[in-house]
């Protein structure tokens, strides 16, 4: 029994050899199958890729070509305009240059022939103002000091840019009365009047 046994297996087990040898190349002729199967969809998914490829190149070189058109464009437009205000510099600085030179003209013409000047009127002479001096404590020497007077000239004549005691050192040299009492726009309107 054990012979018959092992006359069983023997044979159970060919049969499972053979048909394990049938299941292997039945499996590989179906990944046969799927090699190619996914080659050929592998293939043609390379070649779409590559036509995408191809058409996005062209449509990047198609954008490059339309930026370097738009910045020649712009380049033009903006030497167009700073030529048009360096002409337009020029045109007002030589305008400003013919004016200036015109006024230097007419400026050295009206000095060219001096008008008589009003002779000033003999203003009477007062004495110098003596110096004031103070006394100082601790038994030193008296300090002189001397008043400020103002520097108005006798040819100038006063203007909205002298100060009060300017306009008043001006109206006691042209002996002028009461001219303490009156304000800065007062005493130059009558200084003027003189």
């Amino acid at each position: 029994m054990a012979r018959k046994r092992e006359k069983h297996s023997h044979r159970r087990q060919g049969i499972t050899v053979a048909s394990k040898s049938v299941k292997k190349s039945a499996n590989k002729s179906t990944k046969k199958v799927d090699r190619k199967a996914v080659e050929a969809k592998l293939k043609k998914q390379v070649q779409q890729a590559r036509q995408a490829l191809t058409k996005e190149k062209a449509r990047a070189k198609k954008l490059a070509d339309k930026a370097k058109d738009a910045l020649k464009k712009e380049t033009a437009k903006a030497k167009r305009t700073t030529a048009k205000t360096v002409d337009a510099v020029q045109k007002s600085g030589r305008d400003v240059s013919r004016k200036a030179k015109d006024l230097v003209e007419a400026a050295s013409a009206k000095t060219a022939t001096p008008a008589k000047a009003p002779t000033p009127a003999k203003t009477p002479t007062r004495a110098p103002i003596p110096p004031r001096t103070t006394a100082r404590t601790g038994g030193a020497a008296p300090r002189t000091v001397r008043p400020r007077t103002p520097r108005a000239s006798a040819a100038m004549t006063p203007s909205e840019s002298w100060t009060l005691p300017q306009l008043r050192a001006k109206a006691r040299e042209d002996g002028l009365v009461g001219y303490s009492r009156l304000g800065k726009a007062a005493l130059l309107e009558r200084l003027r009047a003189r």
